[in-house]
């Protein structure tokens, strides 16, 4: 199916201003002396960023990592009141883990495609 030029550049300025809306949140969540809650924060932007993304590359595993991403900032923000070294690590490793995992299954599903050329 072809996209068209306008909603593949609407679907992009989405993504960038939920990215940019989430960051803001972030800073605003360090600002107020909240800063255990900027990683939660930023993971689930990020998250929240490959929704957009997946409709303008056709590409439906992003909507499991937005999935993923979302909800490892949810379980951060319940989990971390009992053990506050989980404000940082449950949101960063599970981050990496996802966004590779990501990464690993899109090149594995692509076998055919020549990652040599340009």
């Amino acid at each position: 199916m072809e996209r068209s030029p306008a909603l593949q550049g609407v679907a992009f300025g989405v993504s960038i201003l939920s990215f940019f809306a989430l960051a803001w949140l972030g800073w605003g969540t360090g600002s107020h002396l909240h800063t255990d809650a900027i990683a939660p924060v930023i993971c689930a932007g990020v998250g929240l960023h490959f929704v957009p993304l997946a409709r303008l590359f056709g590409v439906r595993a992003y909507y499991a990592t937005a999935a993923v991403m979302c909800l490892l900032a949810a379980v951060t923000f319940v989990l971390a009141a009992s053990a506050p070294a989980l404000w940082t690590m449950l949101p960063g490793i599970g981050a990496a883990i996802t966004l590779y995992a990501t990464c690993i299954a899109l090149l594995a599903w692509n076998p055919a495609k020549d990652l040599t050329t340009a």
